[in-house]
């Protein structure tokens, strides 16, 4: 019986101080809570809930918390769920700007490649064509080279092997030894 009566004191003792702790706690909290609050009215208010609480009920402040814990956890869960759909939000907008700027990217490159293009298939046609005119000036050249020397060896020929008709025209030049030829 002694045992029971010991085991039923320290129940108490525990239980009071598990109380105790539990209005200290809540004291803090309110008074922390209190503190955030911006008008008299609602620090009054306050106040005067946790002094009935403190005495009516000891370990309401507790059970309270308790009840409001699904509450918070709404909360909690709602902030996350917004918090994740701006995030989502920002990482489309993100995503759109990169698709955007590599859209830009592309189409800048695919005109810089067009126009080196144009300028490669200008300057091949400006080569092709500086080549064309320096082919017929060369075959100009060979042509007047090849007609200067056909008339070179004509008149080296003729020189060497004179027509009969010029022989007849210089002995009538020469004023020795002219014959009448009819």
């Amino acid at each position: 019986m002694a045992n029971k009566m010991v085991a039923f004191v320290a129940a108490l003792v525990c239980l009071s101080t598990i109380a105790a702790l539990a209005q200290a706690k809540s004291a803090a909290g309110s008074a922390v809570l209190t503190d955030l609050r911006d008008t008299d009215t609602q620090i009054a208010r306050d106040e005067l809930a946790t002094r009935i609480d403190r005495h009516y009920y000891p370990v309401r402040p507790l059970e309270r918390r308790i009840e409001d814990y699904p509450e918070r956890l709404e909360s909690v869960w709602e902030a996350q769920q917004d918090r994740l759909e701006q995030v989502q939000e920002a990482q489309r907008e993100r995503s759109q700007h990169l698709r955007e700027s590599h859209q830009e990217r592309a189409a800048t490159e695919r005109e810089l490649r067009k126009e080196r293009a144009e300028q490669e298939h200008e300057q091949r046609k400006h080569f092709e064509e500086q080549q064309r005119e320096q082919r017929k000036n060369w075959q100009e050249q060979d042509r007047e080279k090849r007609k200067f020397i056909k008339e070179t060896e004509r008149e080296d020929r003729w020189a060497g092997q004179r027509h009969p008709g010029e022989k007849h025209r210089e002995r009538r030049d020469s004023p020795s030894g002219v014959r009448p030829q009819f």
